[in-house]
C-alpha cells in the first residue's frame, strides 16, 4: 500500500506538469461529471477517482489507479501539440499526418521504443473527423498495456482523448467506459 500512495503522488506531480502546482484527487460524483475542455464538454465516468489540478485543459480519470486503467483528455495550444518533437500542429493537416506525428510524440517522449501500432484509422468525434490509434507496449518491467489515442485538431486547440491499462483483465474490463466517454464528448451549447 505504501508503494501505491508513493507511486501516485509522483504521477501526480508528473501529470500536473509541475511539483509546484497543485492537484489533488477526488471522487466523481454522480452530480458533477461533466467536464469543460476547451469548447467541449464531456461526461467522465461516475465512482471513478479524478485528479484535479489548476490546468482546466487536462483531465486524468482513474478508477483503480493509475497503473492499472488511465483516461487522460487533454487540449493544447496547436503550436504546442507535440512537444517532443518541438512541432505544433502543421496547417490543414489530414488526421492521418496527426496520428503519425501522434505515434513519433510518443515514441520520443515516453520512452516507448518498443511501441507498437496495432491499428490506425479515422474516426468521427464531436461533428469532426479524427484519428484513433490502437497501441501495444511493455512497461520496464514486462507488463504488456494497449493505449488507445484519438486526436483531432480545431483552430483552438488539439485534442486528445486516451485510455491506458494492462493488456490482461484491465483493458478489456474498462474499454467501455471509454467508448462512452467518447460518445458523450461534444462541443458545448453556446452560454
Amino acid at each position: 500500500m505504501p508503494n501505491r500512495v508513493l507511486a501516485l503522488s509522483v504521477l501526480t506531480a508528473a501529470l500536473a506538469g509541475c511539483a509546484t502546482q497543485s492537484a489533488t484527487w477526488s471522487s466523481i460524483e454522480e452530480s458533477a461529471r461533466t467536464a469543460q475542455i476547451g469548447r467541449y464538454s464531456v461526461e467522465l465516468p461516475g465512482g471513478w477517482m479524478q485528479l484535479k489540478s489548476d490546468q482546466g485543459d487536462r483531465h486524468v480519470v482513474s478508477r483503480d489507479g493509475t497503473n492499472l486503467q488511465l483516461i487522460e483528455i487533454v487540449r493544447t495550444k496547436p503550436e504546442e501539440a507535440f512537444p517532443n518533437l518541438k512541432r505544433g500542429v502543421p496547417s490543414g493537416a489530414l488526421p492521418s499526418e496527426l496520428a503519425e506525428l501522434q505515434i513519433a510524440n510518443m515514441r520520443a517522449g515516453q520512452g516507448l521504443a518498443n511501441l507498437s501500432v496495432v491499428r490506425n484509422e479515422p474516426i468521427a468525434i464531436a461533428g469532426t473527423t479524427g484519428y484513433s490509434l490502437l497501441t501495444q507496449f511493455k512497461n520496464s518491467r514486462g507488463l504488456r498495456y494497449e493505449r488507445i489515442v484519438v486526436g483531432f485538431a480545431e483552430a483552438d486547440g488539439y485534442y486528445t482523448l486516451s485510455y491506458q491499462a494492462p493488456t490482461l483483465h484491465y483493458f478489456g474490463r474498462d474499454r467501455a467506459t471509454f467508448d462512452a466517454l467518447l460518445r458523450a464528448f461534444r462541443a458545448s451549447k453556446p452560454g
